[in-house]
């Protein structure tokens, strides 16, 4: 997948740059490229309800991680906060 490939040389390009911390935040965007449930969720949320890729997918990140707030365990660790990063990104 062309998109992984962009989204690793870029983080390992900030990593070495600025540092890891900083490029951190990649694995993020790597963890959203992997979730299927998540992309097909939106995807047909988009379809239904013609309403922005960007607003949907905020939304249901902003869901998982009240989820996660709430019932601790139910998403590894680290992933609600990398979700809640991408969502605000949008």
């Amino acid at each position: 997948m062309q998109t992984r490939a962009d989204i690793l040389k870029i983080q390992e390009k900030i990593s070495k740059e600025m540092d890891s911390k900083h490029a951190e935040i990649f694995s993020a965007h790597l963890l959203v490229l992997e979730d299927r449930m998540l992309i097909e969720e939106v995807i047909t949320r988009v379809k239904k309800e013609k309403l922005a890729v960007e607003y949907i997918f905020f939304r249901r990140a902003e869901k998982l991680c009240k989820g996660v707030f709430q019932n601790k365990g139910s998403v590894p660790q680290g992933k609600d906060k990398r979700y809640r990063n991408v969502g605000r990104e949008s």
